[in-house]
């Protein structure tokens, strides 16, 4: 009971320090002539002193506006601007409790009155349709500052340790330059390389994928996208920066980012060598940048070293050498009716690395210990290329296409031994390994999205093919030996030769519609099948002594494995948008053919199911304040399991953990 006192007491404690802090400022906004309410006014406080910005708000289709900002012991001012009204300002020596400004009569600005130009401020913060707009030449920055240093000045927008940037509460994934990627949708490499001085706005808005932004759709996601637009007069030229650095133990680093912007034509190129573990730049812009982003296979280990499209950098485990180079081009042709936006990138890197670990696992049935050493060197070279494309065949109708092409190598050398104890440090196991793994993987993915608007404003049609093709293949040369010593397993002993192919074909095809039943309410109907393909095998040839070769075939370690599903799909959406909250709702159901086989000790196995499942996605967000949101999202489908999973027979690649498949194994 005391407990429950303290916590009630505490909350309290904390309710009254917050309401100490802050003030509240409120007020109506109409037209001093007809006296009808303004929506979307720019109010905001800004210092006397330095005009800096403190705090910004917009009025409601009302009029009214209301926030509350920290008191303030230093003059300020109150502005309200809005398009085609002289601004209001009103001064205040400090905010130091509730303010409420009544209703406020703003008077119409006329342009010219006997050949007097009257001019009003261009306010620092604006709101346009579903749009954020900063106007940063009202921002001070150093003249030699970039963008970060720009977007940190700016109210609401933070950017954390890691260079997570978030806009009144919400995360950016998204960072354009004049409305198209820059090395990447997801890219840093344009706020912490490009100029801040080069920047006439900053417009935030809801990130919305090719499909919602063409059809109008709101935004499904609850992540906002950051679009640079560049001065007029500025975007031309060539700029860009160089760096370059040599130590002990020759040691070096260097990296180089130039650009050439002319009007819509922008081509950027991109490199950077070093054997420090480094990329030359950071691993926010590798991530964002290498390969195409988000689209690509990007994996973090537990050491700090971070892998994409197979390709290892970074961390504290060992050395790492480092080259890459990437060109980015964009441009509009035909009379801007064609929006062409590309990359490629080459990148290598060379690790090694010697590690030794001791370990104690605590079990049950007694403690064991294990010791452990390894060397190992990774050779990594890829090629990426990837493509957006974006052509209005006419004022109603547009296609999009995004292919995407990536070709990686990677050899792999490691040796290692260790020894297992139990906990009278009697020996359990011992294993010694030596292997050289030549992978090579390349892999295609295209989208296409063609849009057409029908004569009411929201109803359209879509058509959408999602197609993806990878093929992997691994040559491993492995050389083992386990000694069992109190098991009774006998001892394991390995030269062999495998060869693992993993391929894979994608193709999704999609056909929606969509009618607007009001302003607020939108219907959807779709139907789409998808089917997808994989071939997987393992051909593994022991070493025989006789001919000096890897002849010998192993059918206990090769097998091959075949597996097609199909999914065909209907569904219905219902989209709700409204002032201060979104909803969109998304049921139907998956029909799913599912058809297995494997091929092992000349067994052949088959596996056949057909599932019938509902799929429903559902989104809802309530704004409480203009940095404040609630949202829930709710999905529900299936994950088939994988062939490997379901098919009865057993994998004894590795001696220590031999897997078998379970058919009886359910869609999750």
């Amino acid at each position: 009971m005391l407990k429950n006192y303290l916590s009630l007491f505490v909350l309290l404690l904390s309710g009254i320090v917050f309401s100490q802090s802050t003030v509240s400022v409120s007020g109506k906004l109409i037209d001093d002539t007809l006296k009808l309410p303004l929506e979307s006014a720019t109010v905001y406080f800004s210092r006397v002193s330095d005009s800096t910005v403190v705090d910004y708000t917009i009025s409601d289709k009302n009029g009214n506006f209301s926030f509350k900002i920290k008191t303030l012991d230093y003059p300020v001012v109150l502005r309200v601007s809005y398009t085609g009204y002289l601004d209001y300002k009103k001064q205040f020596t400090s905010l130091e409790k509730d303010i409420d400004l009544g209703t406020i009569g703003l008077q119409e600005n006329v342009s010219s009155l006997k050949e007097v130009v009257v001019k009003s401020e261009i306010p620092p913060i604006s709101v346009k349709a579903d749009t954020l707009e900063f106007n940063a030449s009202s921002f001070k920055v150093a003249p030699d500052a970039n963008v970060e240093k720009l977007l940190k000045q700016l109210p609401g927008v933070e950017i954390d340790t890691d260079g997570k940037i978030t806009v009144n509460g919400k995360e950016v994934n998204n960072i354009l330059v004049n409305g198209k990627p820059f090395f990447g949708k997801d890219g840093k490499i344009a706020t912490q390389n490009l100029p801040a001085e080069m920047i006439e706005k900053v417009q935030v808005t809801d990130t919305k994928t090719k499909k919602e932004e063409l059809s109008g759709q709101t935004a499904s996601d609850n992540t906002s996208t950051i679009n640079l637009t560049i001065q007029e007069d500025k975007n031309k030229g060539l700029f860009g920066k160089a760096t370059a650095g040599y130590g002990t133990d020759d040691r070096y680093e260097s990296s180089v980012l130039f650009n050439y912007f002319k009007d819509t034509q922008k081509i950027s190129v991109l490199g950077s060598s070093n054997n420090i573990n480094s990329v030359g730049f950071s691993m926010d812009e590798i991530f964002d940048n290498m390969g195409g982003g988000r689209n690509q296979s990007i994996y973090i280990n537990s050491n700090g070293s971070f892998g994409i499209n197979g390709m290892r950098f970074g961390g504290n485990s060992g050395i790492t050498k480092s080259n890459m180079l990437g060109v980015n081009f964009s441009d509009e042709w035909f009379n801007k009716k064609v929006d062409p936006n590309g990359s490629y990138y080459y990148t290598n890197s060379i690790t090694e690395n010697r590690n030794r670990t001791g370990r104690i696992n605590l079990l049950p049935t007694g403690n064991t210990s294990t010791n452990s050493e390894s060397n190992a060197k990774t050779d990594n070279t890829g090629h990426a290329i990837n493509f957006d494309l974006e052509v209005k065949i006419d004022s109603t109708t547009t296609l999009y296409l995004s292919p995407n092409l990536s070709k990686n190598k990677t050899l792999d050398q490691y040796s290692s031994f260790s020894s297992s104890f139990d906990s009278s440090n009697a020996l359990l196991n011992e294993n010694t390994t030596n292997n050289f793994q030549n992978v090579e993987r390349s892999s295609f993915t295209n989208n296409l999205y063609l849009y057409k608007k029908l004569k009411r404003k929201g109803r359209g049609v879509s058509f959408t093919m999602n197609n993806e093709y990878s093929d992997n293949e691994t040559n491993l040369n492995t050389i083992t030996n386990t000694v069992f010593y109190q098991s009774g397993n006998p001892d394991d002993s390995r030269n062999q030769n495998r060869l693992d192919t993993d391929k894979m074909d994608m193709i999704e095809l999609e056909v929606g519609y969509s009618e607007p039943i009001t302003d607020s309410l939108k219907l959807s109907f779709e139907t789409s099948f998808k089917t997808q393909r994989f071939r997987n095998g393992t051909t593994t040839f022991d070493f025989d002594a006789a001919t000096n070769t890897y002849t010998d075939y192993n059918d206990l370690l090769s097998n091959q494995i075949f597996s097609r599903n199909n999914t065909f799909n209907g569904s219905v959406g219902i989209n709700i948008t409204k002032s201060k909250y979104r909803f969109n709702l998304d049921f139907g159901t998956d029909f799913l053919n599912y058809d297995n086989q494997s091929t092992y000790l000349g067994t052949v196995t088959t596996l056949k199911n057909n599932y019938m499942y509902p799929n429903v996605r559902a989104y809802i967000n309530y704004k409480v304040a203009k940095s404040k949101s609630i949202y829930s999202r709710y999905t529900y489908n299936v994950n088939l399991p994988s062939a490997e999973q379901l098919l009865p027979f057993e994998n004894l690649a590795n001696p220590l953990n031999t897997i078998t498949g379970n058919a009886f194994l359910k869609p999750v």
